[in-house]
């Protein structure tokens, strides 16, 4: 699903997909679309499950910006069939932040380097216990979109 978080730094786009029955893991796939721009992309995967909530933790894109590839998985949960959470958002660059000794101004660097408008396009897949892909597609659910 093509994607746009806007210029602020804190911008995020949230997705809900549902994972059929067999499936055992979700692994999510982000591409950096054109223009190039500053910001890196993050993706995480969390799952509400009767046992608790569970996340995947924060996976950063690190591909070049503005190819036509999709990047390996930036982001996988283990947590069966149901509804997950994907979470798109954006971050400063490696080595933007603690750029100079002057702690003072690291976050500026950060923040600075967070900023401007990132078009991304979102893919998944939910596979089964052999890793066997049972659904490959893109989010059609976005209740959060910045």
């Amino acid at each position: 699903m093509p994607g746009a978080l806007g210029k602020s730094a804190a911008r995020a786009d949230v997705y809900r997909v549902t994972c059929p029955s067999g499936t055992r893991k979700l692994d999510a796939f982000v591409r950096d679309d054109a223009p190039v721009n500053q910001p890196l992309l993050n993706v995480q995967i969390q799952a509400a499950r009767p046992a608790g909530s569970f996340s995947s933790g924060m996976s950063t894109d690190k591909v070049r910006d503005g190819d036509t590839l999709y990047s390996t998985t930036v982001a996988r949960l283990a947590r069966n069939t149901g509804v997950y959470t994907i979470t798109v958002s954006k971050s400063a660059p490696i080595g933007a932040c603690n750029s100079n000794d002057d702690d003072e101004h690291d976050d500026e660097n950060c923040n600075s380097s967070a900023v401007g408008a990132e078009k991304y396009s979102l893919k998944y897949a939910c596979r089964d216990i052999n890793n066997n892909i049972l659904r490959l597609s893109v989010p059609t659910t976005q209740p959060q979109n910045q």
